[in-house]
């Protein structure tokens, strides 16, 4: 908005209110196209609470900030490109390198929300195609529906000879952080086997293979890249811990990651589960049928054998 008849020569810029500027003071403001001032802009959005969680604030040093001074920098360079050079959302990704290998649905999608605000926030259209471009690489994976759900109680489809079982995490929007993975969801028939307390727990003694496969959110670089989780095969009465399995990854990538193991348990009664022991900040392990997986088989009834390497 402007005021053509207001008398400025006369008016002291001190008692105009806040982002309210002098004529002489337009050129300098609307000339800014600096990475510091998108990424002043878009922290006035966030609530003041965000300051005091883990995340920090957003012109902090914390994984927020790091995310808020990105995106500084990304509309920064939007803004001083050669228009014609920007036609698609994939031209804007060489901008700023890293940018959109951030963890999706735990840190962008709520910067997104803040930086929109209210009359479409700080870039309004360009925020909006940026979003969908976001949303679209999850939605590719959204509509699955695995097949094996329809076999859930096909027992006969598996060998007389063979326990097996297998289960997954979640859904697609399911993510989580440290502790337990809880594999609640039976994908298939089961046999000798059941779920329970988010794993899986053996009905018979003797050797049975175990494979976990776990999908992992990216993170931006130097904010925190490791992640260590495992397999734990515990006792279903009372949950301490028989034999452990474990994988590390340092890693600021998105990955799927898989651990394959063995265990020789001497009764029924011992149940698989995947734990994440330890993970860097802003990143998440993904859920749904497709991204997790935790598969148990039965390889033999004896406890007695030895194994030779």
């Amino acid at each position: 908005m402007t005021l053509p008849h207001m008398d400025w020569d006369d008016l002291d810029p001190d008692d105009l209110v806040e982002t309210v500027l002098m004529p002489d003071q337009l050129g300098t403001a609307l000339q800014d196209q600096s990475e510091t001032k998108f990424a002043t802009q878009s922290a006035d959005r966030f609530p003041g609470y965000v300051d005091g969680t883990l995340a920090g604030g957003p012109l902090a040093s914390g994984p927020l900030g790091m995310v808020n001074k990105m995106y500084g920098r990304f509309v920064s360079r939007v803004a001083q490109a050669d228009p014609a050079t920007i036609e698609k959302p994939k031209d804007l990704q060489p901008l700023v390198p890293g940018f959109f290998n951030l963890p999706l649905q735990d840190l962008f999608a709520p910067l997104l929300n803040a930086l929109m605000g209210i009359g479409g926030g700080v870039l309004g259209g360009a925020l909006s195609t940026i979003a969908n471009f976001f949303a679209g690489r999850w939605a590719q994976v959204d509509d699955l529906h695995d097949g094996q759900m329809q076999l859930n109680d096909r027992v006969d489809l598996l060998s007389p000879l063979q326990d097996y079982g297998s289960s997954y995490a979640g859904t697609q929007n399911s993510l989580w952080n440290k502790g337990k993975i809880p594999f609640d969801k039976q994908i298939g028939p089961m046999k000798k086997c059941h779920l329970a307390s988010g794993g899986i727990v053996f009905e018979e003694q003797g050797m049975w293979d175990v494979r976990a496969r776990v999908t992992i959110t990216s993170t931006p670089p130097l904010v925190g890249a490791f992640i260590d989780w495992e397999i734990r095969v515990v006792k279903d009465s009372d949950g301490s811990i028989f034999s452990v399995s474990r994988d590390t990854l340092e890693s600021s990538s998105a990955q799927s990651r898989e651990i394959n193991t063995s265990v020789v348990v001497p009764t029924a009664g011992y149940r698989a589960e995947v734990w994440v022991t330890n993970i860097g900040p802003g990143r998440q392990i993904a859920g749904g049928p497709e991204r997790t997986r935790l598969t148990v088989q039965h390889i033999s009834r004896s406890t007695s054998f030895q194994i030779e390497g």
